[in-house]
């Protein structure tokens, strides 16, 4: 095994270059392509031969089997995803009925209102809904406005 500042120099590449390399070939302590020993990272033969472009004969082996299984979980959460688009598409066309039939309700009062409206204008009909506008006093005119009134008169 070698350490990532020698075979940086074998590479001939610097040391960020070549954790660049590492991290874009996905090696790690995991999946054997690097191992730590007293706090210092070194290449596997496995590690080094995927980083100089060599492929080992046991890789296809080693990669295949989880990308294989990670494409199963992702199958698997596109099922759930796929369930749960069409239980909201359920349930946007069921709101999209009841939305209807409240616009259909709310028309139909509206043009009841009108036609009530109408036959009151048309029997001329002075009673209303509105309250009738009184006329407003201030606090003064409240307690000495009626008395002056009453003078007044």
């Amino acid at each position: 095994m070698k350490t990532v500042a020698e075979l940086s120099k074998e590479l001939n590449i610097s040391t960020q270059a070549l954790y660049k390399k590492i991290k874009a070939c996905n090696l790690t302590v995991g999946n054997g392509g690097l191992k730590v020993v007293n706090r210092v990272k070194h290449i596997t033969p496995h590690g080094e031969a995927v980083l100089k472009g060599k492929s080992p004969s046991n890789q296809s082996a080693v990669t295949n089997q989880p990308t294989n299984e990670f494409a199963t979980y992702l199958q698997g959460q596109i099922k759930i995803k796929d369930e749960q688009i069409h239980s909201l598409q359920e349930e946007n066309a069921r709101l999209v009925t009841a939305l209807e039939n409240v616009t259909a309700s709310l028309q139909a009062a509206q043009a009841l209102h009108a036609g009530t409206i109408r036959q009151q204008l048309e029997s001329g009909s002075t009673d209303t809904t509105e309250p009738k506008e009184s006329k407003k006093h201030g606090i003064f005119a409240r307690f000495f406005g009626k008395a002056s009134q009453e003078n007044a008169k």
